[in-house]
């Protein structure tokens, strides 16, 4: 008996079930080990129209509403400045392609509204984190 990724008793047959591609996953009261594919994680880097402020103070509680509805894609979410400055934004979105996060984009009441002036969607690879390296 070995332990998976996620430190759960495993049965599965052979020393590679510590890979973190192959979790433990539960199946009545045996382990099958099943094909994991992590989701990307995206920065969503936004730069705002300077003349349309006014429509980030109007469509400010419909889009916060919008980041809490998809808070399982978007990590992370808030305002950029440049001084005192505000500048645009920025999210960390985990989904599976490109496309998804775009349609996240879209989706925002943000858009429609003419506030954004451009967007960048970039596919972050992750390397440190809580002073490891991941």
């Amino acid at each position: 008996m070995c332990k998976s990724s996620q430190s759960i008793p495993c049965n599965f047959a052979g020393p590679s079930c510590k890979q973190p591609h192959l979790p433990a996953i539960f199946a009545g009261s045996c382990c099958v080990q099943q094909p994991w594919r992590p989701q990307l994680i995206y920065l969503i880097l936004f730069e705002d129209a300077p003349d349309m402020s006014h429509m980030r103070d109007a469509l400010m509680k419909e889009h916060l509403a919008f980041l809490a509805e998809n808070a399982k894609q978007i990590q992370s979410a808030g305002p950029l400045f440049d001084g005192s400055d505000g500048a645009g934004g920025a999210w960390l979105v985990e989904v599976d392609t490109h496309e998804e996060a775009q349609k996240l984009v879209e989706a925002d009441p943000f858009w429609p509204s003419g506030l954004r002036q451009s967007v960048r969607i970039l596919r972050w690879h992750h390397v440190f984190r809580d002073g490891a390296q991941t």
